[in-house]
């Protein structure tokens, strides 16, 4: 099981002749990353523990994890809806940690 470079644009803001195209429409189809991608923006710790945690169901490691866990972290609250799931399984597998043991920084 793998992916490959993939130059099909799936993404308005990424031209297929971007040096970075393969990787990032590859991820895409593989279900890592969607919407726009926006090549020049900063990531956030949140979408970073998205992709990561795509990517372990991709290679068939599932980690069951409750939001609820988050609330270590002092700025728990301010973490996307969309997110705290995915951000509690990438914590627990141990892939992802906060900034401090009690700040995760968004």
């Amino acid at each position: 099981m793998g992916i490959s470079e993939d130059n099909t644009s799936r993404f308005p803001d990424v031209k297929s002749t971007d040096w970075f195209a393969g990787a990032v429409n590859a991820a895409a189809k593989a279900g890592f990353v969607d919407g726009t991608f926006r090549p020049n923006a900063n990531i956030t710790s949140e979408q970073m523990a998205v992709m990561i945690t795509h990517a372990m169901s991709f290679a068939g490691k599932k980690t069951n994890a409750d939001a609820r866990g988050l609330s270590v972290f002092t700025d728990s609250p301010f973490f996307s809806s969309w997110a705290k799931d995915v951000v509690a399984q990438s914590v627990s597998a141990g892939v992802i940690y906060g900034r401090t043991a009690t700040t995760f920084s968004l």
